[in-house]
């Protein structure tokens, strides 16, 4: 079983650098997943959130071993290894945006009563619906690669809304603190009291500000990437034979979703800074 071919053979010309490495560029460019959340860690070292982002940097790294494992052997087994821990990412993220907005949403109080288990039953049945994807790969090469691209393809739609409805409700904040900042200053022209409360509460706001500046260039930025890459990914799947005279495609694919990752993850850790500031109030 473990030489089941993979149910799927990218555009570049197989054993063409390499005599043992199948996909030679496609190959070498898997280290680019293995180094993002690696260059994320140094980087934000010290950072109170990063453990939240654990689960993701190891699921990351190990989508970049399976990439390496799979380009370069085009067996199914490891094409196993390389896009199982792509859909455990993609559970994580909507796991860790889901309590990023509770939190956002329980601190202005417009929802009580919210059950935050629920967050981890979805995790776990979307984790039992990726071991079907994998096992249909032994009956049928078609079904398995519909499945897994249709069930790629939903969860960035759902994290994608994920991330606007959490940018809503930062704005919402936001407005909410810059009219109760307005009202204050009304109200400390006859009660000098509330000067200290009044000043906190503009530190805070400014704060927010330069988040929200940040985060609207990362978005963008993001969006950019990641749009990039679908549309490279995309057009070396349906135009293998051009695309590959002039540039490998899928190696490219594999360059701007490492970077995507680590601008995401930059959002991730910028709205929790945000909801630390919530906590203040």
């Amino acid at each position: 079983m473990i030489y089941y071919k993979a149910t799927i053979n990218w555009c570049e010309n197989d054993y063409v650098y390499s005599s043992v490495i199948a996909e030679f560029w496609n190959t070498l460019t898997g280290l680019c997943l293995c180094v993002s959340p690696v260059l994320f860690y140094y980087n934000k070292y010290g950072n109170v959130h990063l453990s939240e982002l654990k689960n993701i940097f190891v699921y990351t790294f190990m989508v970049g071993v399976g990439t390496i494992l799979f380009h370069s052997t085009l067996l199914y087994i490891f094409q196993i290894v390389d896009e199982i821990p792509m859909l455990l990412v993609c559970v994580e993220y909507y796991m860790l945006l889901s309590r990023i907005e509770l939190l956002n949403v329980d601190k202005i109080n417009w929802v009580r009563g919210i059950n935050k288990n629920r967050v981890n039953t979805k995790g776990n049945l979307f984790k039992l619906y990726i071991m079907f994807i994998f096992i249909s790969g032994y009956i049928n090469n078609t079904l398995q690669i519909l499945l897994f691209q249709f069930t790629v393809g939903l969860f960035v739609f759902i994290l994608c809304i994920k991330f606007k409805k959490i940018y809503t409700v930062n704005y919402n904040i936001y407005y909410k603190l810059t009219n109760i900042k307005n009202d204050m200053e009304k109200e400390s022209l006859y009660h000098y009291s509330i000067m200290y409360k009044l000043i906190a509460l503009k530190n805070t706001l400014k704060k927010i500000v330069q988040i929200r500046k940040r985060l609207t260039l990362l978005k963008n930025r993001g969006l950019l990437l990641g749009l990039c890459s679908i549309i490279i990914w995309n057009i070396d799947n349906e135009y293998c034979e051009v695309v590959n005279k002039y540039f490998n495609g899928h190696a490219m694919w594999h360059i701007l979703t490492s970077i995507s990752l680590y601008v995401v993850n930059e959002i991730v850790l910028l709205n929790f800074e945000f909801n630390d500031l919530i906590k203040m109030k």
